[in-house]
């Protein structure tokens, strides 16, 4: 009953002596804890037991002996547990009586412990009895819930008290508050509620810093969202856009220096070199993809390392000029998907350097021309010849250090080419127009690059490789960046520029082996 566990070593154990012996016990047990525990371990164990038959004496023994608790016998949470049990059984034996006499004892014993700054010890009342059918007096006592939710909501949402706000303790009241007023349909009292949480934010989160301001703003505009106040909502994306640029402002960049040698750069390209040009083209694709369970092993590594950070969630900022929120991650085992992402695209940034040294120490080796690449690409069937000048450019302009063009045009192909992944598969790539039901619209790169199709093709790995470059915001989501023109200067650098030429030689060094007589053996090498 208080959470504490009982260990039986075998079945054999439980018996209809078994449980009269502990309804005994429950009747002759002077202290309270015992009675409670002997009582209501007899009345779960007879189901289990052939034979044993409930004794409807033992949860009434259970919530009579409850009910007359002093608020303070046990600890605040041992409390309110043994009345959230208490209430259960009445609820199950549906006896009135005990079932008003639990809800008393929950109201009071809120009353007795309840501290405003001290969450848990208030707000368990309203989420054990609002939605409980207490018969005649569930009207009653969902006013009184109503009444000691709002007047804490006027004592920690007073935005006249000279102190810092703990939005914890205000988003508490105030979600508690405006689903009761949702229940009851008073939208007046609802939107009070919240602007009176809008005003408290604003004016006691001016002293935290800017990071923080933007998470509560966050949450506040979720929840304006949420109860239709749309109005709010939007005033809240407004803060929350000033307090981003703030937060943006304040991070201080974190540096790392990591030193090697000329030998150990070229012991690396040397595992590259191969007779032919196409071949040392392959192990670059290969060495440098990433590889989902050698990355998963990485991270959890990393996570046992360095525990305290791995317990935290982040918050991934737009860009410069709308920094804000566009993701998060949760902590470590609540979302391994999200923080696997966020990892995989700190570890493309840390080997960058030494994929820039690779391609060009093979490029200089072959020194092939421009056409000679985009030949060797044009073998896939996922680069047309409709596109082959734009990808001579894309390509050319990449090895002259032209970033901003090569990145520009080598983005929008290696999209296409990847929407050509399904066509091979005999799926088309369009998805029906909202607007027009007789029209169509291209999938987007991110759905693409999420069908089992395209996974079937490229393998699990690679797809969710070019989500991390391309289309998640938890990673370095350059496609939207650059499409949508939100890309800073930062974005046409080396390191991304390199990432997008190897998923270009990645694709463009793709071969389907035709197997006869059946079309549908397609196999891609």
């Amino acid at each position: 009953l208080l959470q504490t566990r009982t260990r039986i070593k075998s079945a054999s154990f439980l018996s209809a002596d078994l449980v009269a012996y502990l309804e005994q016990r429950a009747e002759i047990a002077t202290s309270p804890f015992l009675r409670i525990r002997y009582a209501d371990l007899a009345w779960d164990l007879c189901p289990r037991i052939a034979g044993a038959t409930r004794n409807a004496s033992m949860p009434r023994l259970v919530i009579d002996t409850v009910s007359t608790l002093p608020a303070k016998s046990f600890h605040a949470i041992d409390m309110v547990n043994l009345h959230a049990r208490a209430l259960a059984l009445s609820l199950l034996l549906r006896d009135q009586e005990r079932i008003r006499r639990a809800a008393l004892s929950i109201l009071k014993l809120e009353d007795a412990i309840a501290v405003d700054d001290q969450l848990g010890s208030w707000g368990f009342a309203f989420d054990l009895l609002w939605r409980a059918d207490l018969g005649g007096d569930t009207q009653d006592v969902r006013q009184r819930l109503i009444r000691g939710l709002q007047s804490r909501c006027d004592r920690v949402c007073d935005p006249s008290v000279d102190a810092i706000l703990d939005p914890n303790q205000a988003i508490h009241v105030v979600g508690r508050l405006c689903k009761a007023y949702r229940s009851t349909g008073d939208r007046e009292c609802l939107r009070a509620v919240l602007i009176a949480f809008r005003d408290c934010l604003r004016s006691r989160l001016a002293a935290v810093a800017a990071i923080l301001q933007v998470h509560w703003f966050q949450v506040a505009q979720g929840l304006f969202a949420d109860n239709d106040c749309h109005d709010l909502a939007e005033e809240a994306r407004c803060d929350l856009v000033k307090v981003s640029r703030q937060a943006q402002a304040d991070l201080v960049p974190i540096n790392h220096t990591f030193t090697f040698t000329w030998d150990e750069l070229h012991g690396l390209a040397a595992h590259f070199y191969s007779t032919s040009l196409e071949e040392s083209l392959r192990r670059i694709v290969a060495y440098f993809a990433p590889k989902i369970d050698a990355e998963k092993g990485s991270m959890k590594r990393l996570e046992k390392q360095f525990i305290l950070s791995s317990m935290m969630g982040k918050t991934f900022l737009g860009p410069t000029d709308h920094p804000v929120p566009v993701a998060n991650t949760g902590a470590a085992g609540m979302d391994d998907d999200g923080r696997l992402i966020h990892h995989l695209a700190d570890n493309l940034h840390f080997r960058s350097a030494y994929l820039e040294f690779v391609i060009h120490a093979v490029y200089n080796s072959f020194l092939p021309t421009t056409q000679q690449l985009v030949t060797l690409l044009r073998q896939s069937e996922l680069f047309i010849k409709e596109q082959e000048q734009l990808l001579c450019r894309g390509v050319q302009s990449y090895f002259d250090n032209d970033f901003v063009v090569a990145i520009h045009i080598l983005v929008p192909l290696i999209e296409a080419a990847t929407r050509r992944v399904l066509e091979t598969r005999n799926v088309s790539p369009l998805r029906a127009s909202r607007r027009d039901r007789n029209a169509f619209q291209l999938m987007t790169f991110d759905q693409v690059l999420n069908h089992p199709e395209t996974k079937a093709v490229l393998g699990e790995d690679r797809c969710l490789y070019l989500r991390v470059v391309f289309t998640d915001p938890r990673g370095w989501n350059l496609r939207n960046y650059v499409s949508h023109g939100m890309a800073s200067d930062a974005a046409f650098d080396h390191i991304k520029a390199d990432r997008v030429f190897h998923i270009l030689l990645m694709l463009g060094l793709i071969r389907w082996q035709r197997q006869a007589p059946r079309a549908t053996s397609d196999q891609v090498t």
